[in-house]
């Protein structure tokens, strides 16, 4: 198997709407993982929360990764996958993501980070 070029621990939210709200009552989170982890490789992204199956993203259908206040949101059009992903956590939205660019942009990616 393939080693990742990128590995951090990470929560993960999947949402059906743009709108972050910490709050759970409106229905808006599909799924919530506080302990998960985000694997880059040369191919995709997965994300893997124990007991769960993995999320992968592609590469090609990424639009971008952007950094927020509170996560990162990566952009895609994956039809497999719920349009809205968020990374979550402590410092996520400024180490996580310098890290996971910089994996990106040393081995030519080609991912869009805003």
């Amino acid at each position: 198997m393939e080693e990742p070029l990128f590995e951090s621990r990470c929560g993960l939210r999947i949402t059906k709407t743009a709108v972050y709200s910490i709050n759970f009552t409106f229905g808006n989170i599909i799924e919530s993982w506080p302990l998960s982890r985000i694997k880059l490789y040369r191919d995709k992204i997965v994300l893997k929360a124990a007991l769960k199956p993995a999320v992968e993203l592609r590469l090609k259908d990424i639009i971008s990764i952007e950094k927020k206040l509170l996560y990162i949101l990566i952009s895609h059009n994956d039809p497999r996958v719920h349009k809205y992903v968020r990374i979550t956590g402590v410092g996520t939205a400024s180490s996580l993501h310098k890290k996971l660019r910089k994996a990106a942009e040393d081995n030519n990616l080609g991912i869009k980070f805003v």
